[in-house]
C-alpha cells in the first residue's frame, strides 16, 4: 500500500521513519503493491541504506487488462522499461512481480480457461522483457 493516501504528505523524512520502523520490527522486505503507486526515489534510497529488500510490483492489480489492444501493449512496454530503468540501480530491488494475483484470480474467479486470459501477454511476454530491454537501452545510451 502507498505510504499515505494523500501522496503530498509523504516526504523523505516519512519514508525514513517508515523504513526504520520496518527494520526495527525485524522485517527484511517490503512490497510495493501493484494496486498502488511507484514510490518516490526517497523510498528506495531509504531501503538501500537500511538493507531492506523491496518486492516491486508493476502496477497491475485485480482487473482484466486489454492486452489485445496494440496501443495498450505499447504503453505497458514503455512504462515497464521506464520503471526498470529508473529503479534498477537500487540494491534493495529483490523481486519484480507482474500481476498481483491476477493469474490466480482469473483461474479461480473469472473464468475456467486460465491459459487464455486478458493480461497474459503483458505478464508472460512484455514485463519479463522489460529487464533485458532496459539493459539494452542502457548499453545503447552509454550506461545511463
Amino acid at each position: 500500500m502507498p505510504a499515505d493516501s494523500i501522496l503530498a504528505r509523504v516526504d523523505a523524512k516519512k519514508y525514513e521513519a517508515l523504513v526504520k520502523a520496518a527494520k526495527d520490527a525485524n522485517l527484511n522486505m517490503l512490497r510495493v503493491w501493484g494496486g498502488g503507486i511507484y514510490e518516490a526515489p526517497a523510498f528506495y534510497d531509504a531501503c538501500d541504506r537500511a538493507g531492506i529488500l523491496v518486492w516491486q510490483d508493476f502496477m497491475f492489480a485485480c482487473k482484466l487488462y486489454p492486452d489485445h489492444d496494440p496501443a495498450f501493449r505499447t504503453a505497458v512496454r514503455k512504462e515497464a522499461l521506464a520503471v526498470v530503468r529508473a529503479l534498477r540501480h537500487h540494491p534493495c530491488i529483490a523481486l519484480w512481480c507482474g500481476n498481483n494475483e491476477n493469474i490466480w484470480a482469473f483461474a479461480e474467479w473469472w473464468t475456467d480457461q486460465p491459459d487464455n486470459f486478458a493480461g497474459s501477454t503483458l505478464y508472460n511476454q512484455i514485463l519479463p522483457g522489460a529487464r533485458s530491454g532496459a539493459r539494452v537501452l542502457a548499453e545503447q545510451s552509454g550506461g545511463r
